[in-house]
């Protein structure tokens, strides 16, 4: 389906309408899950760990959204303004934190019909500081992107690896580029660092303008034809929020999922409207310099949340099996993201037998791309330009290979790869060497009656009752958790 400018802008504000729905069910099950750390007994060490693995949202997503419906429920009027479509959660989440019980009227009539930058100037001019400097640090940030042979994206792979082993903490990708960049930085000659070069190829947007004298829409952007199926029905979405303080861990763990299911289905249908704002440049006819802006002036999120689901609007036409899970709840967004960047046949249903951190292990890599701050991009850049991407990263695995050889007492440690062996846990700090069969119940000192734990996953989990692991390590272990059992490699039984 073909959209002019105006029919797209109404359709998004309706779709956007229709998300905003869902905020409040997310808010109130964000609460739940943190007021009583629900994830704890469904096997996860930390928020972090559960948001990722079931439902493809962060931890700080999770606490901002908990926060903020926290706020509401002491302000009634801003919280029906929010369930109306009346005020943008956006705008609601920069102002709760100055409105109180007293003063929310006042604070609703001033924001009331106002855009989200217009509101961020209102709020530096009374507070005299910026407002809502997280999302402002997540938008300025640019785009990394390098293509690369089969051997480069093992060695990328590998060297993302040890620069987290050598931190001994998940570090995001970012992190693991600026040290493998530091590492050549320190190895080699003084390095200026320079501004991002917005025109290179390593910024450069793969989507190129059009030719607009080619002739026909339908031959310009063929896989924008498309009919947009009804949005779901939102009654049930009441259900999921009642009843919060009664719900046993492993229903507040199905409820979100089944809220987050219904925002993917919204999601992938904004995408495709963005998409043809994006590819046919809608937003110059309704008055907007560039995409971004439009996004942050009108949509209910930031930009660095329509150009991600831009992207996976276009992953339709390479991998529609993706497209068509994320749209079906079946898959979460982390996953299809890990998936749209390797993948092959059969990788959505591999995706939902094992784990998201085993999916990341087992995707190749087909380039480098990753959202870093801009001066981690100019290191980066600078050093991909001086010395080239393979070996900066063959300098980088050499130099951290060696420095671990240093360890002798970790055998262990280093067949589990220096991190807890329990599906879905990302620790790699305080580790120990739990022994299977208990030394007090006769079990031998051997490493196939050794697995790595976190400390949590060790005391909390397994000494506490709430983790099982029978079996012979490595490849023979099954662990149960609350949220079910899985066998060596993160695969669900």
């Amino acid at each position: 389906m073909f959209l002019r400018g105006r029919d797209a802008d109404a359709r998004l504000r309706e779709l956007s309408a229709q998300r905003a729905r869902v905020r409040p069910v997310l808010g109130a099950l964000a609460a739940a899950v943190l007021q009583r750390r629900a994830f704890e007994p469904l096997g996860f060490r930390c928020l972090g760990d559960w948001g990722r693995e079931r439902i493809g949202v962060g931890a700080r997503t999770l606490r901002e959204w908990a926060r903020v419906e926290r706020a509401l429920a002491e302000l009634p009027l801003l919280r029906r303004a929010v369930r109306t479509g009346e005020v943008s959660w956006t705008v609601a989440r920069k102002i709760v934190g100055i409105a109180t019980p007293e003063t929310e009227a006042a604070c609703l009539a001033s924001v009331r019909g106002r855009t989200v930058r217009a509101v961020e100037v209102m709020l530096r001019a009374v507070a005299g500081s910026a407002t809502g400097t997280s999302e402002a640090e997540e938008e300025d940030r640019v785009r990394i992107r390098v293509g690369c042979p089969p051997r480069v994206g093992v060695k990328w792979a590998a060297a993302l690896e040890l620069a987290r082993r050598m931190a001994g903490e998940s570090l995001p990708v970012w992190a693991c580029a600026e040290a493998i960049a530091a590492e050549c930085a320190v190895a080699g000659a003084d390095v200026a660092l320079r501004p991002p070069d917005r025109g290179s190829s390593l910024h450069s947007a793969r989507v190129r303008e059009r030719n607009a004298e080619s002739g026909l829409r339908a031959q310009l952007w063929p896989h924008l034809a498309w009919t947009p199926p009804a949005v779901p029905d939102s009654d049930r979405l009441e259900r999921l929020a009642r009843g919060l303080d009664r719900c046993a861990p492993h229903t507040l763990d199905r409820r979100f999922r089944e809220a987050i299911a219904f925002l993917q289905q919204i999601d992938l249908e904004i995408g495709r409207v963005l998409r043809q704002v994006v590819d046919r440049k809608l937003y110059r006819e309704l008055g907007f310099e560039a995409f971004e802006r439009y996004a942050t002036e009108r949509l209910d999120g930031s930009a660095r949340t329509a150009r991600r689901l831009v992207r996976l609007a276009r992953a339709e036409q390479r991998a529609p099996e993706v497209a068509t899970a994320f749209r079906a709840g079946r898959i979460t967004r982390f996953q299809a993201e890990v998936l749209l960047r390797g993948a092959r046949d059969g990788s959505v249903v591999r995706a939902e037998k094992v784990t998201l951190r085993r999916l990341e292990d087992e995707v190749l890599e087909t380039e480098v791309a990753f959202w870093a701050p801009r001066m981690v991009a100019a290191l980066f850049e600078t050093l991909v330009a001086r010395v080239g991407l393979e070996a900066m990263l063959d300098h980088a695995i050499a130099t951290w290979v060696e420095a671990g050889e240093a360890f002798e007492d970790y055998a262990d440690f280093e067949r589990d790869g220096f991190r807890c062996t329990v599906p879905g846990c990302t620790a790699r700090r305080n580790l120990h060497s739990h022994h299977i069969v208990y030394r007090s119940a006769g079990g031998p000192d051997v490493p196939w009656n050794r697995t790595t734990l976190c400390a949590h996953h060790h005391h909390r989990g397994v000494h506490a009752g709430r983790l099982g692991i029978r079996g012979r390590a490595p490849g023979g272990l099954v662990y149960s958790l609350g949220v079910g059992r899985f066998r060596s490699g993160d695969v669900k039984l």
